[in-house]
């Protein structure tokens, strides 16, 4: 995440995080077919931990980066059964977090804010955390106006509306294999956002 656009969540994190908390992500009603029952789960920007604290709630072994050290503060804060299971990271370079080896990534509301080089590489980093076979999930949305020429929203923050078919191209060319996308489209939530979500499983050809 370029710095304008950290910039922007780090000052706005206590407005935003007390927003995300009061909606559902789209991405809830396919965490359990999704995901292995108990599996180890890494939420890839995790913002208030809204998400995270659903998931340990529904028995999966939680942990989540965001690059927001105010994020991270504010979600240890809100959900106090997290301790221990965040840290301050982000794409392109993650690493491999709390040693790696996750059965399953969620992504929800990151990759619009990368540029088509490091999303590139953030796709590859994605793939570095999970085991053979792993699964993910990501979300964007799916359309947003007020977007400038250098690709910046109202708020400054860098903002590129990938494509649903580019994304799965790209996470094909990684060894993912789509096994499912959907929208809100019908129900667009209080954000007003239409959210674009795909799952993917990492195939045994690339991951072996």
């Amino acid at each position: 995440m370029d710095y304008p656009t950290l910039a922007y969540y780090n000052t706005h994190a206590p407005e935003l995080a007390a927003r995300y908390e009061q909606v559902s992500s789209i991405a809830v009603a396919r965490f359990e077919s999704t995901f292995t029952t108990g599996g180890k789960l890494l939420d890839i920007g995790c913002g208030s931990g809204r998400d995270l604290e659903l998931l340990a709630r529904m028995g999966f072994d939680v942990y989540g980066v965001d690059p927001s050290a105010e994020f991270i503060q504010l979600a240890r804060q809100t959900h106090p059964e997290l301790e221990g299971r965040l840290s301050v990271s982000g794409l392109p370079e993650i690493g491999i977090p709390f040693g790696g080896n996750f059965d399953g990534v969620l992504c929800y509301g990151v990759l619009m804010h990368l540029n088509q080089e490091v999303l590139v590489r953030s796709v590859n980093s994605l793939r570095a955390c999970l085991k053979p076979h792993g699964r993910a999930i990501v979300a964007i949305p799916a359309k947003k106006s007020g977007i400038d020429k250098q690709h910046r929203d109202e708020e400054g923050r860098l903002f590129q509306l990938h494509r649903g078919e580019e994304l799965q191209s790209l996470f094909a060319s990684n060894g993912f294999e789509l096994i499912e996308q959907w929208s809100n489209q019908q129900s667009i939530d209080e954000t007003g956002i239409e959210w674009l979500a795909q799952s993917y499983k990492l195939t045994s050809s690339c991951a072996d």
